[in-house]
């Protein structure tokens, strides 16, 4: 070790003495630069959103970082040279001797360097086996079982090069317990994922098949609700596809049709299993990701949500810088429900623009009196085109009493009106035929804020909407449901 570079190393053992449980030191050397400063950031709300950067001057080929922080931490050091992550625990003191010669190596050293040295070589050796791209690869090409049978695998792999490193016995228990987390939770969001991959494939899938329940029987041990590991980017990852399959798994494994729905559950689920920060965290990371496909009304609901956790309001701001807009659209504060009962300003279906075949205009409110089953589709939606068949069953099961008591109305979104007419006359539709144009631009998107097809509603005799998100007409029950609004049991 050269003269400055010991010189260094005891100013920054010094220094640590004194505040050691509640700063870390980064110091180093650097070679004759064009750039004369270092750059050190680290992501407090691991969101990508707002990073937190501190420079330095380089003085005599020297720098040196002071960073007051009570927790583990990820932080990137910078310069035109190069950029190394580090992980940082309260009071390691890390120096960095960097070197061009005869080939560009950065070797580290004092407190902490154990680690992170590790981390280089673990990163190096397993970097496959984080990698999202491979991972959604394997999914669609595998099986389950030979899938989970290869990322339990690649988990002993990793666990048995942490447990056999040279060293590991001096490692700082914190780290060793966010290396063991970030193999476990890399593992079991893999998993977790796996069907949902598979089930996001087509749009014709409609079922998402639940992880057998043999691959699930050590999932009670692991923590869900962990803030201190959200500094670990496979426990995030982890939390996104735990809430997706929860989710599905209270749906019954059913897909979701509508985004806004979909939304709303998620995030009813998330507050049933998350706390504090990490329920804050999740829930701005959705709407950052989310916000554009929901809902306004949705979006503000979420975020008001978001306030009762974010008590500090470290996240809130994040939020609206990129979903400000969303979140504060004037009709986030008006439900689809308040909408179709006439409660907005142009009063009841006044802005749905519909029209029949023939272009004359049409009104929902020209059905009063009957039940109506109302069938948001598309000509190019490959799963509306499927449940048409069901459609025609569910009318013909009806009595001619009960004919005359309901209206099947397909409402499309076609932006082409000849490819709609097209659609009707191939799959032979029975029903009241109308038109919003204009796909998901189309007023009576808007108007209900639906932002997936096929979707379905009932209205009832007196033209009020009683069910935004009714049963498909391949479900049993629905007849039923119809039933009763028609007053026939």
């Amino acid at each position: 070790m050269n003269k400055k570079l010991q010189l260094l190393f005891c100013m920054l053992s010094i220094t640590l003495q004194a505040s050691a449980q509640e700063s870390f030191y980064i110091g180093g050397t650097l070679p004759p630069a064009a750039e004369k400063t270092v750059e050190l950031q680290f992501d407090k709300n691991h969101l990508g959103k707002r990073i937190v950067s501190q420079k330095t001057e380089i003085s005599n080929g020297s720098f040196q970082f002071k960073i007051v922080s009570n927790k583990s931490q990820i932080v990137q050091l910078l310069n035109p040279e190069f950029r190394l992550p580090l992980y940082v625990n309260p009071g390691d003191s890390l120096v960095l001797n960097y070197q061009s010669n005869p080939v560009v190596s950065i070797q580290l050293s004092g407190k902490g360097s154990l680690e992170n040295n590790f981390l280089q070589q673990f990163t190096k050796k397993f970097s496959d086996n984080f990698n999202d791209s491979l991972s959604d690869a394997s999914s669609l090409a595998m099986t389950i079982d030979a899938f989970e049978e290869k990322i339990f695998s690649n988990r002993k792999a990793q666990i048995d090069f942490l447990k056999g490193f040279t060293g590991y016995n001096e490692f700082n228990p914190r780290f060793k317990v966010f290396v063991e987390d970030m193999i476990t939770y890399r593992y079991w969001k893999e998993l977790l994922a796996f069907p949902i991959v598979n089930a996001n494939k087509s749009t014709t899938i409609l079922k998402v098949n639940p992880i057998p329940e043999i691959m699930l029987e050590n999932f009670a041990k692991v923590k869900v609700d962990n803030s201190s590991s959200l500094i670990i980017d496979t426990y995030r990852d982890f939390l996104k596809y735990y809430v997706i399959y929860e989710t599905s798994k209270a749906n019954g494994f059913n897909k979701f049709t509508d985004y806004s729905i979909s939304a709303e559950r998620k995030t009813s689920v998330a507050r049933e299993k998350l706390s504090g920060e990490v329920l804050a965290y999740w829930m701005s990371k959705f709407l950052i990701d989310e916000c554009e496909h929901v809902s306004p009304y949705m979006s503000k609901k979420i975020f008001l949500s978001l306030q009762e956790f974010d008590k500090d309001k470290s996240y809130q701001q994040i939020v609206l810088d990129v979903c400000g807009a969303r979140i504060n659209d004037r009709s986030s504060t008006e439900k689809p429900a308040d909408k179709a009962q006439g409660k907005s300003s142009g009063g009841a279906f006044s802005d749905l623009d519909l029209s029949t075949i023939d272009g004359k205009p049409f009104s929902l409110s020209s059905l009063k009196g009957k039940v109506v089953y109302i069938d948001y589709w598309a000509s190019w939606c490959g799963p509306c085109r499927g449940m048409m068949p069901f459609s025609k069953q569910l009318h013909d099961n009806l009595s001619e009493k009960e004919k005359k008591s309901i209206v099947f109305l397909y409402v499309s979104i076609d932006a082409d009106k000849e490819a709609w007419k097209k659609a009707i006359t191939d799959m032979g539709m029975e029903g009241t035929m109308v038109i919003s144009p204009g796909n998901w631009s189309s007023n009576v998107c808007k108007f209900f804020q639906i932002g997936s097809i096929p979707r379905y509603m009932i209205m009832n005799k007196k033209g009020e909407i009683v069910d935004f998100n009714a049963k498909r007409p391949m479900d049993p029950a629905l007849l039923d449901q119809l039933r009763e609004q028609m007053g026939i049991n």
